[in-house]
């Protein structure tokens, strides 16, 4: 049996809630899209590693606030997905908490993050 787009949404906000707060360094919210677009290879490849340590066990290493802010995105743009996912009744691929979350939280992540920040904050207008 699958996961449900709901119980993974759920560990999301207690992920979320047990990571230090942070937030892009951004004067407004229509710039997010700018500084996740601008995040450097070696801060997105630090947080896909604190992400897969934080999967075995649900606790997060410590990091910079500048990673956490990175994080707090990843974690919104998951739950945002999962919310989607659920009211259109589409079907969780996963068997395990430990996939989904690895899947939401890189992958997608790396898929789909500039796209979902523009969508959410507006596209960075020069």
């Amino acid at each position: 049996m699958s996961l449900q787009w709901r119980s993974i949404g759920r560990e999301l906000v207690r992920l979320s809630e047990v990571l230090p707060k942070a937030a892009p360094q951004t004067s407004n919210s229509t710039e997010i899209p700018a500084w996740v677009a601008a995040i450097p290879l070696d801060q997105t490849t630090a947080a896909d590693a604190i992400v897969r340590m934080m999967l075995p066990h649900g606790k997060w290493p410590e990091c910079s606030e500048e990673l956490r802010a990175q994080l707090h995105l990843r974690i919104e743009q998951a739950g945002d997905f999962c919310h989607m996912a659920d009211h259109h009744r589409h079907v969780c691929p996963w068997h395990s908490r430990r996939a989904a979350l690895d899947h939401l939280l890189i992958e997608f992540w790396h898929e789909s993050a500039v796209q979902w920040s523009q969508r959410r904050w507006g596209a960075h207008r020069n």
